[in-house]
């Protein structure tokens, strides 16, 4: 039995500079053309006859490619009459800002892709990630960490080795974290509290603790998850408490750290 396809668009709600694509099972073709946005994603199923000006590729589950703006190209199906695949579509003057946080300054509008198209299981289980966090919006800063972390890869050879920071700067965004753990906070707003871009935050940040802010607001919700649990709190309202979408984000977050469930936790406290 043929599977239905399944298309759609979205532009992110807390990113809006990103647009979303997914097709699953799709057989529409496409002429030659061209987006004025950086476009890059993977293919999820099948195989695709890519081209990108003058190159033609074949692409297969697991094939990362990588379009610049205004790049004329073509991906349609190949070998079979269907295939799935997900895109994501972002905004070229916040490329380009972003771009001179990593890279500082360089001549014309933007730097490009230095390649097409990547086959490497690595960076697409990192556009997996991505376009998962993209897809919770109640999570505004593991989005944004996704998505500045991903686009870093791409320009990795291109990078300063060791970033400086100020320890001042830091502390500050520490302790806006553990105010605010509640609130769905952004890497935008983190880095304007402390006066740096958001790739600056997530570099400086990790070279002072260890870890991304994503990474150190989650632990610290944990941690504060930990005796409310004791204390016999209900679960759906420590998750609720603490700024987690949901009872089962809270849980799966949980256990990743302290290796058994919320409930498994709170049990070995609460005697009934």
């Amino acid at each position: 039995m043929q599977q239905q396809p399944e298309v759609f668009f979205r532009r992110n709600g807390v990113l809006p500079y990103v647009e979303m694509r997914s097709a699953r099972y799709f057989s529409a073709c496409y002429d030659t053309h061209s987006h004025p946005e950086f476009s890059f994603g993977v293919v999820d199923g099948g195989y695709g006859h890519y081209v990108n000006k003058d190159r033609e590729m074949l692409t297969q589950r697991g094939s990362t490619v990588l379009i610049n703006p205004d790049e004329p190209h073509s991906c349609n199906p190949a070998q079979a009459p269907t295939w799935s695949y997900r895109m994501l579509f972002v905004d070229t003057a916040w490329m380009a800002d972003l771009q001179r946080s990593m890279l500082g300054a360089f001549s014309g509008e933007f730097v490009p892709f230095a390649r097409p198209m990547v086959d490497d299981p690595a960076t697409y289980q990192h556009f997996d990630q991505l376009f998962c966090a993209l897809l919770n919006e109640d999570d505004a800063m593991a989005a944004e960490e996704a998505l500045i972390g991903f686009i870093q890869q791409q320009f990795q050879p291109l990078l300063a080795s060791e970033p400086r920071f100020d320890s001042g700067q830091m502390k500050q965004a520490k302790a806006v974290i553990l105010d605010r753990l509640q609130d769905n906070l952004s890497i935008d707003e983190l880095a304007a509290e402390v006066g740096l871009s958001p790739y600056h935050l997530i570099r400086s940040f990790r070279a002072a603790y260890g870890q991304t802010p994503h990474a150190f607001l989650l632990d610290q919700r944990i941690n504060r998850a930990k005796p409310l649990l004791q204390q016999g709190q209900a679960i759906a309202d420590v998750a609720q408490a603490l700024g987690f979408a949901d009872q089962s984000h809270f849980q799966r977050h949980f256990k990743r750290r302290i290796a058994v469930t919320p409930r498994q936790y709170q049990a070995c406290f609460i005697r009934g």
